[in-house]
């Protein structure tokens, strides 16, 4: 996993990678709230180097953002998370095929936010309060 609390901030680091400006920033609010610091971009490149400076403990990666013809994009966030154990989820509308898609959690939108946050504390084996509410 990434080395957040290693470097002193004592957080977890999460990645989003989100085509959409609007989702991009209820996601970061959402894992801002629940005690995460959210690494966010729109673009799959500059997540890419996100990772490689920031190490970040999991990758939230809407696969919308990724054009169909940059599959190597693609095998790319799949080498770094698994290199790095990163757990990886992948966001997308429809489910493209195996071989598109970097291997890691699938979630389909359109999703609800609190649940995605929940599922991120859990993959990243945090407490989540039954009763607490996220964002949106």
């Amino acid at each position: 996993m990434g080395n957040s609390t290693e470097n002193g901030c004592g957080r977890v680091n999460v990645l989003i990678i989100e085509k959409s400006r609007e989702n991009l920033e209820v996601l970061e609010t959402a894992v801002q709230r629940r005690g995460m610091n959210p690494l966010g971009t729109r673009w799959p490149s500059q997540g890419l180097e996100i990772i490689r400076q920031q190490n970040p403990d999991l990758i939230l990666l809407d696969i919308e953002a990724i054009s169909s013809k940059n599959s190597q994009i693609c095998e790319q966030f799949e080498a770094e998370s698994s290199a790095r154990q990163t757990p990886l989820v992948v966001l997308g509308k429809n489910r493209r095929s195996r071989r598109d898609l970097p291997s890691g959690e699938q979630v389909t939108k359109p999703y609800h936010y609190a649940a995605l946050v929940r599922r991120i504390e859990e993959l990243l084996d945090l407490p989540h309060p039954a009763n607490s509410r996220t964002a949106a």
